[in-house]
């Protein structure tokens, strides 16, 4: 039994060679730490130098977020695209910071910033390496839609986190919380949500092969989603 348990949890090892059991922490030394947070905060003040010279469409989603300040609905007062959590977050941080062009510049910087620390930390847990986490984390120096388009990165960044974490340990609250972050990405964009639904899905296949498990954990991460939209 003790050998085949340890079988087991040798297929299970990530290429580092750690056991799935460990927390996406583990193996971040504190100079991996450090520059996750450099690479981090570098990101997030390039991406708002960036975002602080707005685009026409940049304005869309912050008239909303003034309309939801003013007690109007979506559909109800307003055509509705279906990106509730951007007119969410915009609001939301207008009422904090005030009715200024610079919140929006905020929200896309602590955006990128979460997405670049996740993608390091991800990545280093995967593979063990501090520079091929780093090479991910410098691209979004580099490349990044338009300042409007955070949710490609911070939908992404969460949802791999979650894919990952339930290959390498399934349990019912992971799939559980693939449901809610599925809901979540609906409601920044309903095409996100699609797409983090495929890779629930795959997530599923990928942990339990094509078993009857796979199909259960499937339902269970859909009916959450399903409950919250």
């Amino acid at each position: 039994d003790l050998q085949r348990a340890d079988a087991s949890d040798v297929r299970r090892r990530p290429a580092g060679g750690r056991s799935r059991n460990d927390t996406l922490a583990d193996g971040m030394v504190p100079r991996s730490f450090a520059l996750a947070a450099t690479l981090a905060l570098l990101a997030a003040l390039h991406k708002m130098l960036y975002a602080s010279v707005l685009v026409n469409d940049d304005f869309m989603h912050r008239a909303y977020g003034l309309q939801l300040l003013a007690g109007e609905w979506p559909i109800r007062d307003f055509f509705d695209y279906g990106m509730v959590l951007m007119y969410v977050s915009s609001a939301l941080a207008q009422l904090v910071v005030g009715y200024r062009l610079l919140v929006e510049a905020l929200v896309i910087g602590v955006m990128v910033a979460v997405s670049s620390y996740l993608v390091f930390a991800l990545v280093r847990r995967a593979t063990d390496s501090t520079a091929a986490a780093t090479l991910p984390a410098l691209m979004f120096l580099f490349a990044m839609p338009r300042g409007y388009g955070y949710p490609k990165l911070i939908v992404y960044a969460v949802a791999a986190l979650l894919w990952w974490g339930y290959v390498w340990k399934p349990a019912p609250w992971r799939a559980v919380a693939l449901g809610v972050w599925t809901a979540i990405a609906f409601y920044w964009r309903p095409d996100h949500g699609v797409y983090v639904a495929g890779g629930v899905t795959l997530a599923m296949i990928a942990a339990h092969g094509g078993t009857l498990t796979a199909v259960r954990e499937c339902v269970r991460a859909g009916l959450v989603t399903f409950a919250l939209v």
